[in-house]
């Protein structure tokens, strides 16, 4: 029974330090504006910390050293609040802060007009088939979507009569 409550206890420390960590990667939040990640909810993470702004969501190699758009260290035991990096394309980018107790705090930000994905797109308001152009194709599109109209249009034939009131 002794070698049980040992197990369970161990099993319950590294649970409750894992959600220590998720919190603290949760809280964290970035914003970029002119030029500059703005950090808040910034935990401590010991007497340093090393600060990663990342183009890509992934492990940085010898290979993808290019994703690394910024590296900052801190030896004062005081957290990251501002980093300036410049000037970023279009794009969502990823922010790690590292400490010596062994926390990893992470964020994401968005530069420019991103949608979910990581493409940039304009969009048409009306441009209901994302053709990018409003046209009979959208009202074609809305009324099919609409769920009865499937029936109707078919029995209609090919040709739409748009009545303005």
């Amino acid at each position: 029974m002794k070698k049980f409550t040992k197990t369970f206890m161990a099993v319950a420390a590294v649970t409750a330090v894992s959600a220590a960590m998720s919190v603290s990667a949760m809280a964290m939040s970035a914003k970029y504006e002119d030029g500059t990640v703005t950090l808040t909810d910034v935990n401590s993470t010991g007497t340093s910390q090393t600060l990663l702004v990342l183009s890509k969501d992934d492990t940085v190699t010898s290979e993808n050293v290019d994703i690394v758009k910024q590296i900052d260290q801190k030896d004062d035991s005081t957290s990251f609040a501002s980093v300036p990096v410049g000037t970023l394309a279009d794009g969502t980018y990823y922010v790690r802060i590292g400490g010596t107790d062994g926390s990893l705090q992470r964020a994401t930000f968005v530069v420019g007009d991103v949608q979910p994905g990581g493409e940039t797109k304009k969009i048409i308001v009306g441009d209901a088939n994302l053709d990018n152009s409003i046209n009979a194709a959208d009202a074609l599109f809305v009324a099919r979507k609409a769920g009865s109209a499937d029936t109707n249009i078919a029995q209609a034939g090919t040709e739409i009569e748009v009545v303005a009131e």
